[in-house]
Formats: C-alpha cells, sequence, structure tokens
C-alpha cells in the first residue's frame, strides 16, 4: 500500500529514515547523501539539492541490518594471514641476489603489521 505524497522538498532537509519519491521510485534517506531504495534495497547517491516528494508520516522502516562484527581474535588473524601472504609475495618478486633489499622490505612490513595491531589493539 503506498503512501500518500504530501509535498515537495530539497533531499538536504529530509530526515534521515523518511521515506519519499525520486524519479519514480521510493528511497529512504540512509545518510546525508545516499538514500537506500525501498525495494531491492541498493544504495543510490542522491544531490542534496535534488527535488524528491515526501511521503506523509506513516510506519518507521525497518532497520536496515548492520554489517557483521568481528571479534578480535578474528581481525589478528586476517591481519597475520595478509602478512604472511605479503612476505611470501615479497620473496617471489625480489631477486634473490639482493637480499639487502628483502630484508628491508620484510622489516618495513612487519613494523607496518605491528603499527596496525597496536592501532586496533591487537599488539601483544
Amino acid at each position: 500500500m503506498k503512501q500518500e505524497i504530501s509535498n515537495r522538498m530539497k533531499f538536504q532537509y529530509l530526515k534521515i529514515g523518511q521515506q519519499f519519491s525520486y524519479q519514480g521510485e521510493t528511497y529512504v534517506k540512509t545518510t546525508p547523501l545516499v538514500a537506500c531504495h525501498a525495494e531491492s534495497g541498493q544504495q543510490k547517491l542522491i544531490p542534496r539539492c535534488a527535488e524528491i516528494q515526501v511521503f506523509e508520516s506513516g510506519p518507521a522502516p525497518a532497520p536496515q541490518p548492520s554489517p557483521q562484527s568481528l571479534s578480535g581474535t578474528q581481525v589478528r588473524a586476517a591481519v597475520d594471514q595478509f602478512h604472511e601472504l605479503c612476505l611470501t609475495a615479497i620473496q617471489d618478486i625480489f631477486p634473490q641476489d639482493d637480499a639487502v633489499a628483502l630484508q628491508t622490505f620484510q622489516s618495513r612490513l612487519n613494523a607496518a603489521r605491528k603499527q596496525i595491531l597496536q592501532q586496533l589493539k591487537l599488539a601483544d
């Protein structure tokens, strides 16, 4: 059942969560510049100055599912796996006779891994 369209306004003045019509399609405003298609869920960038038609107040739209949260252990495992893949790749790429460059790159990669884990508060 479609709701009645009450008035026209600029997208920037619409509240987050409000339903509206834009170019003949129904959307829900999700951020200051993005709306979610009411049926497909596909996101669309809407210009702030776009002229939209606001639906009269009705039931609040169903909340969108939030992205899956990962545990610290899962994040650390992913960072460690990425680190190992990078180490393997650079050993394949660097010439075997340039041990100094290889060691320098490995040291910098190890430092970057440590910094990322510290920023994520996952360091040992």
